[in-house]
Formats: C-alpha cells, structure tokens, sequence
C-alpha cells in the first residue's frame, strides 16, 4: 500500500508540472532566516491544528522549479480540491511566490481524457520557510470563496538523504 501510495504522489507531481508548464514565479522575498530555498525542503508539509490538508513541495534541480501541491476541499465543502503551482525559486531566498490553477472538469480513469481538464487560475500561493522544519504559506485566491489568508506549516515528511544543511549553507 505504501508503494502505491508513493507512485500515485509522484505521479501528481509529474502532472503537475506537464499541467503548468506556463506558470512563473511571480516573487521572491529577501532572506529573513538562516534557510535558503532547496531540494532539502522538499516533502510534505500541513498545519497541525488543520490535519486532512496540507502541501506537498518538490524544489527540483529543473531550472530552480518549486511544484507545489495543495491538497485541501472547496470552499462549499465536501468535494476535494487540488491546487497546483509551478514557479522559478532563488536559492539565496527563504521566500517563493508561484501562479496557482485549480484542474477540474476530467474524470477518473479509464473514463480520463486529457482534453477534459480545465486549467482555471486560481492566484497566488507564497511560501516562507523560517527553519527546515516551519514556514508559513500565504495566499491570494482569485476565484470566488477562496479569498486571502496564511497558516504556519510544519514539515510532515523529508525525503530521504536531503539534510538540512547547516545555518543558511546553500544546499
């Protein structure tokens, strides 16, 4: 079950990154913290007083590309939701702000046509990170009922042999 469950993370990280192969980082702020931006703080991440949601980052070696997965519901309730976000990061930043989509619209395999997703914009999701193990997430939804907020993250998983280098070393 396990390894399924690792297959089907990194399958969504691979679609979304063919999904959002247009959106850009849209800023990046100064340093404010010994953490730069990189591979390290990669995993999964979720504010503990909120469990049943959360973040999934990959900071890939790609072009300096953050994929961002925020698995959460809707704003009505009970259906589920995954936003996706794509953007260029800076390694001597703790901060990145990426362009957010909301996928809707296909159906589940074999039932699946590609031509079916509807890649909405949805805003802007911004993360800063103050240790490798804490950060906080920022965001400005454009859609209705989704509105602006922010919530401190913790880090749920790592992935394994990426350490957290040593006060504000690069990665």
């Amino acid at each position: 079950m396990k390894r399924r469950q690792r297959a089907l993370r990194t399958a969504t990280l691979a679609l979304a990154a063919c999904l959002i192969g247009g959106a850009h980082a849209a800023q990046d702020a100064p340093l404010a913290s010994g953490v730069t931006l990189g591979g390290y703080l990669s995993g999964n991440w979720y504010d503990p007083a909120q469990p049943g949601q959360g973040f999934q980052l990959e900071f890939t070696d790609q072009n300096s590309t953050l994929i961002a997965v925020w698995f959460v519901f809707a704003p009505s309730g009970g259906a589920q939701n995954w936003i996706f976000a794509q953007g260029a990061y800076d390694h001597a930043a703790n901060a990145v702000t990426v362009d957010a989509e909301l996928l809707s619209g296909a159906q589940f395999p074999p039932q699946f046509k590609t031509s079916d997703v509807q890649n909405t914009p949805w805003g802007t999701l911004t993360f800063t990170f103050s240790d490798c193990d804490h950060a906080q997430v920022s965001w400005n939804g454009t859609l209705p009922g989704y509105g602006s907020g922010s919530t401190a993250l913790t880090r749920l998983t790592s992935i394994r042999g990426l350490a957290c280098p040593a006060s504000g070393a690069q990665p």
